[in-house]
């Protein structure tokens, strides 16, 4: 069953989940960003994502070090943001932005499975734009062979 791709724009523009999913996205990075106006410097700059939960405020730093500086402010963060209800509760995480996979040492390239480089061909070949296309074949040349 094949159909005709549909530009990214209508996509985007038409699906309701996805203006779903951007509406919340938009909703943490004005959080993120009032929370980062609240933390001094050098401070405001490792806190990477702030986030409502159901038990309360969620802050997020990049390194161990941060996040215990994050929570030594944490509760001045909360008594400074006028939405959050009185002693809600602040949790404060780590999230290393460096935590990508390391290249192999040993000189192995990294492989993909025969099951995504077989996707990625199949994208390549319903992409109308050429460059992309090769681009998506090329990298499904990683892929494992499949025995048997």
């Amino acid at each position: 069953m094949t159909s005709t791709p549909r530009p990214l724009a209508d996509i985007l523009t038409h699906c309701t989940s996805i203006r779903r999913l951007q509406r919340r996205a938009d909703e943490q990075a004005r959080l993120l960003a009032k929370v980062r106006s609240l933390l001094p410097p050098p401070v405001d700059s490792h806190c990477v994502c702030a986030d409502w939960t159901d038990k309360g405020l969620v802050l997020v730093a990049d390194a161990p070090v941060w996040a215990t500086r994050l929570r030594f402010l944490a509760p001045r963060v909360a008594e400074s943001l006028p939405e959050l209800p009185a002693k809600t509760s602040v949790q404060v995480k780590v999230w290393p932005t460096d935590a990508l996979p390391a290249r192999p040492r040993d000189g192995r390239k990294l492989q993909l499975s025969a099951r995504n480089a077989r996707m990625l061909r199949q994208l390549a070949d319903a992409v109308l734009d050429p460059e992309l296309s090769r681009a998506l074949k090329r990298l499904s040349l990683r892929g494992r062979e499949t025995t048997g």
